[in-house]
């Protein structure tokens, strides 16, 4: 069984939920310790810098960002569901025409999966009997899941082969007493997570088995080899825990996040990850109706900020599968930055 150790690991994630309201806030870690480890790493760490390599506006429902490397850097944006691509100089880039056949390889931008060489989207046919939402895809494209209601009203997530079509699994052993839940399949596409109100869940799609509850802010990196948590702020407005980045082998705290962190992005090879900061994350009981959110580059291996990016209106951030490069789209613009070491 390929079952992630932490999944085992109850006390490593916080108690199981199975209440409808949102559960007590866990305990905050001690500010002391958490200033410590957050000293000791920037006195170690190296420090990057940003250079803005080009800026290009993007109009439209820009719904997510990725980087293509074959056959050379491009960036790849999803603007309402279509395929814009652009070189490393940010200039357009025509796709040649071409039929997508099982097989090829699949680049996936934010919620949809399209062919690598022509661009087109790539859907795969859901069962008439099914009303489906909320597609997501593994990194590689290979698997896709949603969320689907069939005739009777009964509701689950369904995983289906992205090559064939074919489904591979259809999940719904993840209850709580909320209405509402939705099952998201991993990065790596071993796993659906599962997020309902605070709570959260990862169940492998091998097995069926549900590991125990956690936050429903939740993030695994593609290799499977760290997992990014922080507490739902949207339900524990008054904690000021920090965000946290264990190891999933064991259950054991890698290191600690400012609490404002709501979110990370991995990059491709899990070595690097864009900490998402949101001003109002971090203090959501006063904060006002704006909001600042700015990005930050990790590395695993030297948790404190690498280098902090300029703007502070990001919607969305892509890493290279090299960690050199970083685009970054917020106010109707893409930026694309290289790092360096000072």
């Amino acid at each position: 069984m390929r079952l992630i150790a932490l999944l085992l690991v109850t006390a490593a994630c916080g108690p199981a939920i199975a209440s409808a309201d949102p559960p007590s806030a866990p305990t905050s870690a001690p500010a002391t310790a958490t200033a410590s480890a957050t000293a000791t790493a920037s006195a170690t760490a190296r420090k990057l810098h940003a250079t803005l390599l080009g800026e290009r506006a993007i109009t439209g429902d820009v719904r997510g960002l990725a980087f293509q490397t074959a056959p050379e850097l491009r960036i790849a944006v999803n603007v309402g569901g279509a395929l814009q691509v652009l070189d490393s100089s940010l200039r357009p880039v025509q796709l040649p025409a071409h039929a997508w056949r099982p097989g090829d390889p699949l680049l996936v931008v934010g919620p949809d999966a399209f062919d690598a060489k022509g661009g087109a989207r790539r859907d795969v046919p859901i069962p008439k009997s099914l009303t489906c939402q909320g597609r997501a895809f593994s990194a590689d494209g290979s698997r896709m899941s949603v969320d689907c209601q069939d005739a009777s009203g009964g509701e689950a997530t369904h995983v289906f082969d992205v090559m064939t079509g074919a489904e591979i699994g259809v999940f719904a052993e993840f209850q709580t007493a909320a209405p509402v839940r939705s099952g998201t399949i991993t990065q790596s596409g071993n796993f659906v997570f599962w997020a309902s109100r605070a709570t959260g869940a990862f169940e492998e799609i091998k097995s069926h088995v549900t590991g125990p509850a956690m936050s429903s802010h939740s993030v695994m990196s593609p290799d499977e080899h760290a997992l990014f948590t922080t507490v739902d702020r949207n339900w524990y407005s008054s904690d000021t825990s920090p965000a946290r980045m264990l190891d999933p082998k064991n259950g054991r705290e890698l290191f600690t996040l400012p609490r404002d962190v709501e979110t990370v992005v991995f990059s491709p090879s899990s070595r690097t990850f864009a900490a998402v900061h949101s001003s109002r994350w971090g203090d959501m009981e006063h904060a006002g109706s704006a909001s600042r959110t700015w990005i930050t580059v990790h590395s695993l291996l030297e948790p404190a900020a690498l280098v902090r990016l300029p703007r502070e209106d990001v919607a969305l951030v892509a890493i290279s599968p090299g960690d050199d490069r970083v685009a970054v789209y917020g106010g109707g613009a893409l930026r694309l930055y290289a790092l360096g070491a000072d």
